[in-house]
């Protein structure tokens, strides 16, 4: 008996501080002003204000508020795709493709906004691990039709990638492009281009205190055509031969009511 007595103490001062200790995890809540982004024949581009708050854990005393450094990444990625890029050299005076190198789920559209600049938020191994920004995206590249080339070579048809999608503003960085008011408080601006790839998006954000990713918070906005260009979209991607000879056919009748028009003028 005295033997278990003293086990359920010993148990007892194990289990009770946790217990009795409240919780010190932060909470994120987080919204978008719109979760679906509709695509119609004049859409020339959208905004999307990402707010939110961090909720203060009970166990946190006024000194140890003011000492913290909380600081926060919001990484934007659109739908992936396969790309292929080549690389042109001259040949008795002829420009042609001579290497080309495949790279799969290459984001459509990717960006990240901080409350400050990347590398003093969070350590550079991090950053690698997890992808945050347009220079550390991986890319692979499984696909090289051209086995001669050097790592080197693939990384620059790499940062084409990234130089392209940046000249088409699919990609960017915004260092304090979070706003942060209070330690609670934040909110950001997501520009949308006209030429946006439609499809379902990842909207994360993750709260760093002191290095340290401590809370994390998923999103998952949509972009679509609608009306017309929808159905239109559809067709197209559904049955691309169909879509193809419709076209042609449009385009003859197009031309012969263009030239019986003016015929008779």
């Amino acid at each position: 008996m005295i033997r278990f007595r003293t086990l359920l103490s010993l148990t007892a001062l194990v289990i009770l501080p946790f217990l009795s200790a409240p919780a010190v995890s932060e909470k994120l809540s987080v919204n978008l002003t719109t979760h679906q982004v509709a695509i119609t024949s004049n859409f020339t581009g959208a905004t999307i204000t990402l707010f939110g708050a961090i909720q203060q854990p009970l166990a946190t005393s006024d000194d140890d508020t003011e000492a913290r450094q909380d600081d926060l990444i919001v990484i934007v990625r659109g739908p992936s795709e396969d790309i292929t890029v080549r690389r042109k050299e001259r040949v008795a005076g002829i420009w042609v493709n001579r290497a080309a190198v495949t790279f799969t789920n290459v984001p459509g559209f990717y960006y990240v906004a901080s409350t400050n600049k990347l590398e003093n938020v969070i350590s550079e191994h991090t950053l690698n691990r997890e992808e945050i920004g347009t220079t550390r995206l991986t890319l692979s590249a499984p696909f090289i039709h051209n086995t001669s080339l050097t790592e080197e070579e693939i990384a620059d048809f790499r940062a084409a990638i990234v130089s392209e999608k940046t000249r088409e503003r699919l990609y960017g960085e915004a260092e304090g492009g979070v706003f942060l008011q209070d330690k609670t408080l934040f909110s950001m601006r997501i520009n949308i281009p006209a030429n946006v790839p439609v499809g379902d998006y990842l909207v994360r954000v993750l709260l760093v205190r002191d290095g340290v990713v401590v809370s994390s918070k998923s999103l998952r906005p949509s972009v679509n055509k609608t009306g017309i260009e929808r159905m239109l979209y559809r067709f197209a991607h559904n049955w691309p031969l169909l879509y193809g000879l419709s076209a042609v056919f449009v385009a003859l009748f197009a031309g012969w009511a263009a030239s019986v028009i003016f015929r008779r003028g």
